[in-house]
């Protein structure tokens, strides 16, 4: 078992070393900031997004901007929509990253994925996880990635909205191939995401 649980533990690492760190500080900064401004001044605050132009007329990305819930309906333009709130941000951070890990576990080990009946393995799934978590959880590494674990689930529930925003706009058709968008704030860069749409 000592083999397979380094092994395990190794794959984890990768794959949040792939995805977790992937997360831009930027990005990270701006969602800081709203926290702490619910925290200290107990007003929720909502990112609007709206489409950028070039001098040309041409789409090449998206950019946000801040406004407090509260007034938003009376000074939120045509053109934009909201992206997220701060109630949405705040649970977040309930999410837990063992749920995360077991899912990519169940995904790609099929005896720890429970809907697959022919090859499932109760018994050495759970001590596999026990044993993996035991050399987890007092990790330095692995804890840096369990406090970034918030902010790059905020980034994928971003990043649904936008291409939910994106599969009902005239400014993106739908493609097999991934593209980058670019989300800005005050014209710099935020963070990018990949996205199966042709912005245009």
């Amino acid at each position: 078992m000592e083999i397979a649980v380094k092994e395990l533990r190794q794959d984890i690492f990768n794959y949040l070393e792939d995805t977790i760190k992937k997360t831009p500080q930027e990005f990270k900064n701006l969602i800081d900031c709203i926290i702490e401004f619910k925290n200290k001044c107990d007003i929720d605050l909502s990112i609007l997004v709206n489409y950028d132009f070039d001098g040309f007329g041409e789409c090449w990305g998206m950019s946000i901007r801040i406004a407090e819930c509260r007034s938003i309906l009376a000074h939120i333009a045509e053109s934009e929509q909201v992206l997220i709130n701060t109630e949405s941000i705040v649970y977040c951070l309930n999410d837990d990253i063992n749920y995360y890990i077991l899912d990519y576990l169940s995904k790609k080990y099929p005896f720890f994925n429970e809907e697959d009946d022919d090859n499932y393995d109760e018994e050495l799934s759970e001590d596999l996880y026990e044993e993996l978590y035991k050399s987890l959880k007092k990790d330095e590494e692995f804890i840096k990635y369990k406090n970034n674990y918030f902010y790059m689930r905020v980034a994928e529930k971003i990043k649904e909205i936008i291409e939910a925003i994106l599969d009902d706009s005239e400014f993106a058709d739908k493609s097999d191939e991934i593209h980058s968008l670019k989300l800005s704030h005050n014209n710099k860069l935020l963070i990018t995401f990949g996205v199966p749409y042709n912005i245009h």
